[in-house]
C-alpha cells in the first residue's frame, strides 16, 4: 500500500479532530481493556498518546481484515 506522508498528516489530523470534539471512541475491545488493567492506563492516557503521534510514527498501513471494515485502512 502506497502511503504518503501527506496521507498519513491528513489522517491524523482527522483523529485529532474527532478527538477534541469528542467524536472517536476507543472500541471496548477486551483487548483494549486488558491494556489499560495491565499498564495501568486509562482511555484518557490513550488520547493523550494518540494526540502526541507524529506522521513520523507511522510504520505501515493495512486493511482492515475485520469482515465488516473491509474497506477500511489500518494506520499503525
Amino acid at each position: 500500500m502506497n502511503i504518503t506522508k501527506s496521507d498519513v498528516e491528513q489522517y491524523l489530523s482527522d483523529v485529532f479532530f474527532a478527538i477534541k470534539t469528542g467524536r472517536y471512541q476507543i472500541a471496548p475491545r477486551q483487548k483494549n481493556q486488558d491494556l489499560y488493567i495491565d499498564y495501568v492506563f486509562t482511555e484518557e492516557d490513550a488520547k493523550k498518546v494518540i494526540l502526541s503521534l507524529k506522521a513520523e510514527d507511522f510504520s505501515n498501513a493495512v486493511r482492515n481484515e475485520h469482515p465488516q471494515h473491509p474497506e477500511e485502512i489500518l494506520y499503525i
